[in-house]
């Protein structure tokens, strides 16, 4: 990360793992844009053929097979009663 030594002392821990992520993440889309190029390369090498093979078929990546879920949104109710369920237990170590 290259970090200077008195910046990197005068972090806190949260914000040092909120900068180490966000490094993460950029040096990951560094590689992904660098093997996406080399596709691109590779690709073109083979599109003599008389029926080439569609790009996203002729060389597929791990981030690109299994794409994430995203989760769906927690409706007003759930949160509510999620919000509810731990009132009850913080009011029960209170007593």
């Amino acid at each position: 990360m290259q970090l200077e030594l008195n910046y990197y002392y005068s972090l806190t821990p949260r914000v040092f793992v909120n900068t180490l992520i966000g490094y993460r993440k950029k040096e990951d889309e560094k590689l992904k844009t660098s093997w996406e190029q080399t596709r691109i390369n590779a690709y073109h090498s083979v599109m003599w053929n008389k029926k080439p093979p569609e790009l996203l078929e002729f060389m597929k990546f791990t981030w690109e097979q299994n794409p994430q879920p995203k989760l769906p949104k927690p409706t007003k109710k759930a949160v509510y009663n999620t919000f509810k369920k731990w009132d009850k237990i913080k009011f029960k170590k209170q007593e």
